[in-house]
């Protein structure tokens, strides 16, 4: 199998998103982390924990400044799997090679309110809050969140994927009032023109890396 690195991605992608508000992708070294954790470092304790003790993988974030322009919905247009899977072992097992499960989500972050969505509605996927009134600055991080507990996971264990792909998208947005699915939604465009971010979820092309995840 074909190893790639994962540790040495970092990508900023400048755009701009309608007239004075500015948005840009940033993606993040891959490994698994608790989203206890995650939810104390990156969000400081505020807003809804939506996934306590689970684990977790951060993909990257989106980050938008409307700079006093009103932002209503977003949604994420994708082709990514309604689920991933990664091999390793387990507390419960640990003399043997077990499947874990994972499922695709968005959390933006508004002020101290979090809001989740689970992205496998099909091609285009709301980003909660829909229909909702934003200006200022948002962010909106894409993660893998695990069915099972954190604490099932070996400290040092690295995990393989097996199953699951996050191919290319993009982000669109609406100022529209109307409902999020009559609403007209345009894409987040970069200075050549081309719906942002321009590259896949992950640094490895069209799919998840194939090396192991620490």
């Amino acid at each position: 199998m074909k190893r790639k690195t994962v540790l040495v991605v970092f990508l900023i992608l400048p755009s701009f998103l309608v007239i004075g508000a500015i948005a840009s992708y940033t993606t993040y070294p891959l490994y698994l982390e608790s989203y206890n954790t995650i939810y104390l470092d990156k969000y400081g304790s505020s807003g809804t924990n939506h996934y306590p003790n689970l684990m977790d993988m951060h993909l990257g974030r989106f980050t938008v400044d409307t700079q006093e322009d009103t932002i209503r919905s977003f949604a994420l247009h994708s082709n990514i799997s309604n689920e991933f899977t990664f091999r390793g072992r387990t507390t419960w097992s640990p003399n043997k090679i077990s499947s874990l499960g994972f499922h695709p989500v968005a959390i933006l972050k508004y002020g101290s309110k979090l809001y989740n969505s689970n992205l496998n509605q099909g091609i285009i996927n709301p980003i909660n809050p829909t229909n909702t009134p934003m200006t200022g600055a948002i962010f909106i991080d894409f993660y893998l969140v695990s069915y099972n507990p954190a604490s099932v996971f070996i400290e040092n264990e690295r995990y393989t994927h097996k199953s699951g792909t996050a191919g290319n998208f993009s982000v669109s947005f609406s100022s529209d009032t109307i409902g999020f699915w009559n609403a007209n939604l345009d894409p987040v465009e970069g200075e050549n023109g081309q719906p942002l971010p321009e590259l896949p979820y992950l640094d490895s092309g069209t799919i998840t890396p194939e090396d192991e995840i620490p």
